[in-house]
């Protein structure tokens, strides 16, 4: 199983005062699907589970994915929601105010078939600059894009073992066991939790990009 991603490294200048929550991640993230739909969804007037378009619209991809019946082979069409082709990786640093002028970095990783989509991505960045951010719905200038080379992931078993691991959760984590939320997370619910994640990734956004390499 292959996995491919890209990254894309924004470099941007506030314009305006901007306040941001604690996790950044989460301002960025949610204006952005705003400004996303509008500029790729041709037919606003429809949810994307009635659109008669859902199946090439790049909004419905990108942030509705559908299943395909091919899917109910292999009993993925049980789940509810596939996760989203893209993360966002919000600024490394504590401080949440913004004066004009400051420089505010972060990065947008695109995996698999989402790669294809990158110039939809850097004219929702640069457009919601123009609309906003945060409280106050602060503004900001795109000022260059650096993307990286495309690079794959290979997942499989590996004999080599280890006796410790670490995990630093950076932002804020939502998982499920047995269809509720986890307050107490064990170690199989996460590795359950992080394989099935990979494995639908693969299969809605990576599988027919990795057949035809």
């Amino acid at each position: 199983m292959q996995i491919n991603y890209k990254i894309l490294k924004f470099t941007t200048e506030a314009e305006t005062h901007i306040n941001l929550p604690d996790f950044k991640g989460s301002a960025f993230r949610g204006e952005f699907g705003n400004v996303f739909r509008k500029i790729t969804c041709v037919l606003k007037r429809f949810d994307c589970i009635e659109c008669p378009l859902k199946n090439r619209c790049i909004y419905a991809y990108v942030f509705e994915t559908v299943g395909s019946s091919e899917a109910e082979i292999f009993n993925m069409h049980k789940y509810e929601k596939i996760p989203h082709p893209f993360i966002f990786e919000p600024p490394d640093e504590k401080k949440n105010k913004f004066l004009p002028g400051d420089k505010i970095h972060f990065n947008v990783i695109l995996i698999g078939n989402a790669i294809s989509y990158a110039p939809y991505f850097v004219l929702t960045i640069k457009e919601l600059g123009r609309t906003g951010i945060g409280r106050g719905r602060g503004e900001f200038n795109l000022l260059r894009v650096i993307p990286t080379e495309e690079k794959t992931v290979s997942l499989k078993n590996n004999e080599e073992s280890a006796s410790f691991l670490t995990l630093k959760v950076l932002t804020p984590i939502r998982i499920k066991y047995n269809r509720s939320l986890v307050d107490n997370l064990e170690f199989h619910i996460l590795i359950r939790s992080i394989i099935r994640r990979l494995t639908l990734i693969y299969y809605f956004h990576c599988k027919k990009r990795a057949a035809s390499d």
